[in-house]
């Protein structure tokens, strides 16, 4: 599993990122679907201060004291420093939780441009989006890589050996995993090459949308197709699109490019 979340938009969202035990926002509902995952988590990424992305926090970490696990377990929870929502929630969750909670726990504000170190060489980066709230951000899982330079391909081995390793590779920054929080579309460079997007895909249809807070499904997979994305995850579907029938049959209407792409049933709890 590399992937497990919930997206059900105006109502709760979370996504918990296996591989390096980070939780993308926190709705209502995170722990219970969790469980002992709970202490799985190291880090949670929150990118604004929506009810329905920050909700399950209370719950989250009381039973990360109170339930069965590693208590004594470090957490530490990002933020947009300038949400004023969240500013207000983490100083009321200090008061309500601070003479409960043993575990060493802090909180870090962001802004666009930040990069957290995790481990393995891997890092988040931190990009702005398009939303209506406090300087909303958005998050990339990255990893240093190299390549062979493409002039060199086909070389012998044994002159590839008698090389430095400047000469002899491209040195990059491999998207693991974006995600966009809620957003408007953003340029396709913010994802280029990202192996996994999840990607806001509130309104089926851009003729649903009023206000320009959230992406469309379509825009979705013109920003996947166009930044060369490896799989594309639909989330934060409205519920006015009630049914799994109904969700498929508009999505259908959508040009995929032949993206490799699924979505996030709202309701469901999902993985990959």
């Amino acid at each position: 599993m590399i992937l497990k979340a919930y997206s059900k938009g105006l109502y709760s969202n979370w996504f918990f990122y296996a591989p390096d035990r980070l939780l993308f926002d926190c709705g209502e509902g995170a722990s219970l679907f969790l469980k002992q995952g709970i202490f799985a988590v190291e880090k949670i990424f929150l990118s604004h201060g929506h009810i329905d992305h920050v909700a399950g926090l209370y719950s989250f970490l009381c039973l990360r004291q109170s339930t069965k696990g590693d208590t004594s377990k470090a957490l530490t929870i990002y933020y947009p420093e300038k949400d004023k929502t969240i500013s207000i929630l983490k100083d009321s969750l200090q008061k309500m939780v601070g003479h409960f909670v043993k575990y060493k726990l802090e909180w870090v504000g962001l802004k666009p441009g930040d990069q957290i170190q995790l481990k393995k060489d891997r890092f988040i980066n931190v990009f702005s989006t398009i939303h209506s709230a406090n300087d909303p951000v958005g998050f990339s899982v990255c990893e240093p890589r190299k390549r062979l330079k493409p002039e060199l391909a086909g070389l012998p081995g044994q002159k590839l050996a008698k090389m430095s390793k400047d000469d002899k590779f491209d040195y990059y920054d491999a998207k693991l995993l974006c995600y966009t929080g809620d957003s408007m579309p953003l340029p396709a460079d913010t994802f280029r090459d990202t192996q996994i997007l999840i990607h806001d895909s509130t309104f089926l249809d851009v003729d649903d949308r009023t206000a320009s807070t959230h992406a469309s499904s379509q825009e979705a997979f013109d920003t996947a197709h166009n930044a060369n994305v490896g799989k594309l995850v639909l989330c934060h579907i409205s519920p006015r699109y009630h049914s799994r029938k109904r969700i498929e049959s508009m999505l259908a209407k959508n040009e995929t490019y032949g993206i490799d792409y699924c979505w996030i049933q709202p309701g469901r709890v999902f993985e990959i």
